[in-house]
């Protein structure tokens, strides 16, 4: 049931959550990729004395989900950056336009 949260949570409500922080999104990354090292063995069942519970099927469900979420966010992550970038670039062709509209007189008066 702890896995449930994967079914159950609206991706739009957490990426307007997060917003643009940098910082928030390599941190959402990293815990998906720390917690989808839980699911990435190869053992699919539990021996209780001589009961024998095979979760093969479950731990594919939550593998596949875990590489949808994964696979959205860094969707997402990648549309803030390249916003980012494009922003920066077009701040800084600006700054250079007004850097290169001064005159800079080099000459000297001997």
């Amino acid at each position: 049931l702890q896995y449930q949260a994967l079914w159950d949570m609206d991706p739009n409500a957490m990426f307007a959550r997060i917003g643009t922080d940098v910082d928030e999104w390599q941190n959402l990354l990293t815990g998906i990729r720390k917690s989808r090292a839980t699911f990435d063995n190869a053992k699919t069942f539990k021996r209780f004395g001589n009961v024998v519970i095979n979760y093969a099927q479950v731990q594919e469900k939550v593998d596949s989900k875990y590489d949808s979420w994964h696979k959205d966010v860094l969707v997402r992550f990648s549309e803030i950056v390249g916003d980012a970038m494009r922003n920066f670039k077009t701040e800084i062709t600006e700054l250079r336009g007004k850097l290169e509209e001064y005159r800079l007189d080099g000459s000297t008066s001997d």
